[in-house]
């Protein structure tokens, strides 16, 4: 299920990178509390099919890129949450 989602994270929804990346943390020895929690980021992709994001041009076009870690913030596992803008 978390390879599903790294798919469409990569493709189609890179909203999803922060659910991905704290879920896929989990998957070593996943509880019910994380198979329910996936399941509810599916249905998320579900009922948001039919949303589409549409950039307008006007002229001069710049991109800016941004990213967050948060270098090891989490004190259960030690591991970082990393997120991005562009």
């Amino acid at each position: 299920m978390i390879g599903a989602l790294m798919y469409l994270l990569t493709c189609t929804r890179p909203n999803l990178t922060f659910y991905v990346l704290y879920l896929s943390q989990f998957s070593f020895r996943p509880l019910d509390i994380y198979h329910t929690t996936v399941k509810r980021v599916f249905r998320y992709i579900s009922d948001t099919r039919s949303y589409i994001l549409i950039y307008l041009y006007s002229g001069s076009i710049k991109l800016k890129g941004f990213s967050n870690t948060s270098f090891a913030n989490c004190l259960d596992t030690y591991h970082s949450y990393t997120g991005y803008v562009i």
